[in-house]
């Protein structure tokens, strides 16, 4: 873990993390939760994370952050904002059923508002998105605008629809 106070600029603290999935890359902005284990992994342990769906909602507690490594490849080492400025954090901003089905629109989102992980779609959604819950955080910086429906043909066969936005970390 590293801690970067410099002059003026923004805070942040940074820990080294190691993607633990078994076959799926970590995108940049994504959140990681630790995977933790009773059985110890040479030179992994507190290091070891999984996107959520892999780790479960129950095990929320664990959130270790913000993936700050662009596409964190299957069993490489990347690093994860623990605390501070991010500048790209994956907001889930809608899904659908299937690739055929149009886009839905979204209501503008303010700025403020906290993020947790989505532990069914792998990125960030806002608290008012999820069962409420307690614990590290995340604070979107930016106003996320409306969104107007799209096609089916727009985003591919991709069911879920995100975008990097500005963030506040606070998991410690």
């Amino acid at each position: 873990m590293r801690a970067k106070y410099n002059g003026n600029k923004p805070d942040r603290i940074i820990m080294n993390i190691y993607n633990a999935e078994v076959s799926a890359a970590i995108p940049l902005g994504y959140p990681v939760i630790f995977s933790l284990s009773s059985t110890a992994v040479a030179g992994h342990d507190g290091m070891d994370v999984v996107l959520p769906a892999t780790a479960t909602s129950a095990s929320y507690q664990l959130g270790s952050g913000v993936n700050c490594t662009p596409l964190l490849a299957v069993k490489n080492y990347g690093e994860a904002i623990m605390y501070g400025y991010c500048e790209n954090t994956a907001v889930v901003l809608r899904t659908r059923a299937n690739s055929t089905t149009t886009w839905a629109s979204v209501a503008s989102i303010a700025s403020a508002v906290l993020l947790v992980p989505d532990f069914t779609n792998n990125g960030w959604a806002t608290l008012a998105n999820v069962v409420a819950q307690s614990g590290p955080n995340v604070i979107l910086v930016d106003n996320i605008a409306t969104l107007a429906s799209a096609a089916s043909a727009i985003g591919g066969t991709a069911l879920v629809s995100t975008g990097l936005y500005r963030s506040f970390v606070h998991m410690l």
